[in-house]
Formats: structure tokens, C-alpha cells, sequence
């Protein structure tokens, strides 16, 4: 546990903003504000997206305090007379840590205190004077630091801002330096977009990663949202195989419907993106086999998800960038319902939920740049041989080798659908 004050938490994720201060005090500037909405991930390599929200905002005393979105509590036995559902009548809350820990709290004067799940806490002074060395954490056999240094002008999403930097030194207790992931790595606070490099507060000092912002909701700057346009974000000469299948008991990988969509051309206006399409369609019961060509429109503005892309809303949603196989690696929304949650308009938590019997099965995910790719929903409901809606998109890997004036083009195709699934070369095809 780190020397001095400690503060805990008693049943949110606090976050506290500072304030900038002038005169013959040191500056800094306000990392967060109650409409903080930001995206993070791992950095050099991202991998998971980490948003960063507020579900509300305090006053303690003389200390600002944010209450954090967190992760729902599905084993909550807390009860609210003023919340109940159907069932059980716990109220489950999504107070649970997430990747920011237990608690962030200021003393409105430019010390934070952050709370990690193991229970020790994080001291930063973000008003400590340029060049000074400033200790955020130590134990019995580390110490971690930062040295201040700015204002300096930086580029981040595009965005010029002024940014105080806070370089990381992570030592033994005799000073000597320990190679680490955030040893000569920084904290950097702008002046307009707050924090736009931190780490992992949660399992600190276990898991030490850096992050980095790639989101931010105003100013509009990266990943902020998801709309339509970015899910169908295709180029000509793309090619997109999915397969369907409709009806009654969940067959064992027969009955599909075979769908190839290729795109021949793209046109772009200021709120939408049309492609010229062929598609082809084969039923492997039916024998069918049908093509055509059509148009495909999608708005730039319909939003399908927007930050924070994790958080429990009716459904649980992780938000990874993925390498499905032979493709590019993309930013993937998994989206799993909870139709047996309901809000509670009493609070931020949510009760059983009545849903007049049992409730059907959803789940599904978009990749962003390829489209849908995997949709499931089965419902419960008479007729009991239950009626299932399911669709996986497949990826297929273009190869192209020049011989003689001639491109071939060698095709693979496999399932982003599930692990343990095949290669299934579709075939080679030759184009002068």
C-alpha cells in the first residue's frame, strides 16, 4: 500500500477531475469532465477496447467526484424498495471495476488518488512543478514515478493540442531503473481533450499496460461511434461470403444458403455510401443457384454504437480488434442480449425482467469494414421446434500472383463464425 492517505470506495468507480490553476501555482489541465466520453486501447499493439465514461457526477466536501461506468453485478443481493423486478429482487448495478479500478478521486487542488483491485492506491500530483519528481506508487520493492515536463504542442487523432507529458520511471528501492512496459512510458494531459495516454489502473501493479487514446466523443476524434457506413466499408473488387439459414431446429451444417456479394464500384456523398453490387446465392439442400446485381446504400450517419462501446445497456458488449484469419485485422462489437435484464428507472442498475416466458436467444457481432458477421436469434415459443435466424459472415482471401500478364487468383475461405472450424478452398481462377 502506498504511503499516506488511502480512500476507498464504497459502491461506485469515482473519478475526479482537476482544475487548472493560474498564477503562481503550478498548472495543470482538467484530464476529465462529467461528459468524458473516450476510447483507449493497449499501445504499441492495441488489442481490447477500453472506454472511459461517467454515469454521474458529485460534490464531496470540497472534492469533485465521477462516478464511473462499470460492469454489471449479476451476483448483487442488493435490494431497492423503490426498484423491484419480477422474480428475484435484487438490483444488480454496474458498479463492478473495470479496467480505471475501484476509485479516482481529487482534492480539486491536482492531487488523484486510483484505486486498483488488489486495494492499494495510485498518488498523483498532476500539479507538481516542471521537471520535478513526483512518486505515484511504491511497495517493498518498486517504485514508480513520473517527471513532469511542458506545455508542449502535440498531434493526437489529428488534433493539435497543448499537453502536459509525465514520463514514468519504474526502480527498485535503490534507484535503480527496471525494464518494464511503463518504464520511460508517459501520462500526457491536453488542455482541450484532457487524458490522452494513461495505463491500467485495475491490476496495477500486476499487470503494467500502457494506453492510448483512439477515441474521443467531443471533439468528434477516432473511434467514437459506429455507424452503418463504417460496418459496409467496402472497396471495389472486395468479395464477401456469408451463409443463412432459417427454420426449425438448428440443422448440423447442411441446409445453408451459400451468399457471395461482390463489390464493383463505391460512390460516396456527404451522409451515405452506395456500392454496385453481384451477388450469388446457393441452397445446399435445394441445389438453387441464383445471381443478379443490384445497388447497396448505407448512411454515414445512422448509428449503430456509440461510446462507451462496453457498457451494459440491455445487452453485454466487448469491443476487440481482431485478425479473423486471412483478413485484415479489424475492430470487431461482440453483442451478447440479456432479455432477462430490465432498466430500473428508480437508479442506474437493472431488476429481473418478466419476460412472459422464456425469452428467446440473440446474440451476434459486427466487424467494422466487413459487415455483419454472425447474427444467431432463436425463439422459444410455440411452435416448439423452434424457430432459429442464423447468419455468419465469411472471409475470403485474395492471393494475387503475376505470371505472364496474367493475375491468378487463389481464393480461401473460412468461418469467422466458430473456433475449430476448416479451411475451404473455393477455387483458383485466372484474369488477363
Amino acid at each position: 500500500m502506498l504511503h499516506g492517505t488511502s480512500l476507498r470506495s464504497r459502491d461506485a468507480v469515482l473519478l475526479v477531475c482537476s482544475i487548472f490553476i493560474g498564477g503562481s501555482q503550478a498548472q495543470y489541465y482538467k484530464p476529465f469532465t462529467a461528459k468524458t466520453k473516450k476510447l483507449f486501447s493497449q499501445d504499441p499493439v492495441p488489442t481490447n477496447g477500453y472506454s472511459l465514461a461517467f454515469d454521474s457526477a458529485t460534490v464531496d466536501g470540497t472534492d469533485s467526484v465521477y462516478y464511473h461506468f462499470g460492469a454489471l453485478d449479476v451476483g448483487s443481493t442488493y435490494e431497492d424498495p423503490n426498484c423491484s423486478g419480477w422474480g428475484p429482487p435484487y438490483c444488480y448495478r454496474t458498479d463492478q471495476p473495470i479496467w480505471p479500478g475501484t476509485f479516482f478521486r481529487a482534492d480539486n487542488m491536482g492531487t488523484y488518488w486510483f484505486g486498483t483491485v488488489g486495494g492499494d492506491t495510485l498518488h498523483f500530483n498532476f500539479a507538481a512543478s516542471i521537471g520535478d519528481t513526483s512518486t505515484f506508487y511504491v511497495d517493498a520493492v518498486q517504485r514508480f514515478s513520473f517527471v513532469k515536463s511542458g506545455p508542449d504542442t502535440m498531434s493526437i487523432l489529428g488534433y493539435t493540442d497543448s499537453v502536459y507529458t509525465y514520463v514514468i520511471q519504474h526502480t527498485d528501492l535503490a534507484g535503480s531503473p527496471i525494464a518494464s512496459e511503463l518504464q520511460h512510458d508517459s501520462v500526457i494531459v491536453g488542455k482541450a481533450l484532457g487524458l490522452v495516454r494513461f495505463f491500467r489502473v485495475d491490476l496495477f501493479p500486476q499487470v503494467l499496460q500502457p494506453l492510448a487514446m483512439l477515441g474521443n466523443l467531443d471533439p468528434p476524434l477516432g473511434m467514437y461511434r459506429i455507424t452503418t457506413a463504417m460496418i459496409e466499408d467496402h472497396q471495389p473488387g472486395d468479395v464477401v461470403q456469408f451463409k443463412t439459414y432459417t427454420g426449425g431446429t438448428l440443422p448440423n451444417g447442411q441446409p445453408f444458403t451459400y451468399h457471395t456479394t461482390t463489390f464493383l464500384s463505391r460512390s460516396d456523398t456527404p451522409d451515405s455510401v452506395f456500392y454496385d453490387v453481384a451477388w450469388e446465392s446457393f441452397n445446399i439442400t435445394s441445389g438453387a443457384n441464383n445471381s443478379g446485381t443490384s445497388i447497396a446504400g448505407y448512411s454515414k450517419n445512422e448509428v449503430y454504437a456509440e461510446l462507451p462501446f462496453e457498457k451494459f445497456n440491455g445487452s453485454f458488449n466487448t469491443f476487440t480488434l481482431s485478425s479473423p484469419w486471412s483478413c485484415m485485422p479489424l475492430w470487431i462489437l461482440y453483442r451478447n442480449d440479456a432479455p432477462s435484464f430490465g432498466p430500473c428507472p428508480d437508479g442506474n442498475c437493472w431488476v429481473a425482467a418478466d419476460t412472459q416466458g422464456p425469452p428467446p436467444s440473440s446474440y451476434g457481432s459486427v466487424l467494422l469494414g466487413l459487415g455483419v458477421t454472425s447474427y444467431f436469434y432463436q425463439d422459444p415459443f410455440t411452435p416448439w421446434d423452434r424457430t432459429i435466424l442464423r447468419s455468419e459472415i465469411w472471409c475470403i482471401s485474395r492471393r494475387m500472383v503475376w505470371n505472364a500478364g496474367k493475375r491468378s487468383i487463389l481464393e480461401l475461405l473460412r468461418t469467422t463464425g466458430r473456433p475449430g472450424s476448416s479451411f475451404f478452398p473455393i477455387r483458383r481462377r485466372t484474369i488477363s
